[in-house]
């Protein structure tokens, strides 16, 4: 017999009040980890990508963003090929490598629009 999803969230919420985390390490450039609600573990079970997204304050598209620039703060220039500047905006290796980074930190500065030097950012990771 399968249990159902209340028997499941008051298990794990009994193991959560006697001690126990519910962390995962979800996919990505760095090594990082989430703790859990009972609800989110269940609900990881089945759509992880969405869970870590919504514990996090971002969209599923952010945080695959993240996952596939490495974590790196990207220009938001579009080139004459209509596609969107690979090259790294200036003065954010502090900000790639801090140990406490997260795809919400980085999103939220993503969120910015910055530009690299060559297309009108300044050297500070400023927005152009």
């Amino acid at each position: 017999m399968i249990p159902n999803r209340d028997d499941l969230v008051e298990a794990l919420t009994y193991l959560c009040e006697v001690g126990v985390d519910l962390t995962v390490m979800p996919a990505g450039p760095f090594d990082w980890h989430l703790t859990l609600t009972p609800q989110e573990a269940i609900d990881y079970m089945t759509d992880p990508d969405g869970v870590v997204a919504r514990h996090l304050g971002i969209s599923i598209g952010e945080l695959n963003t993240w996952r596939e620039t490495n974590g790196t703060y990207l220009c938001h220039a579009i080139t004459h090929q209509g596609k969107r500047c690979r090259r790294v905006i200036p003065g954010t290796y502090f900000l790639i490598y801090d140990p406490a980074h997260n795809p919400a930190k980085w999103a939220a500065f993503e969120r910015l629009g910055h530009c690299c030097t060559q297309h009108g950012g300044r050297r500070n990771g400023g927005a152009s």
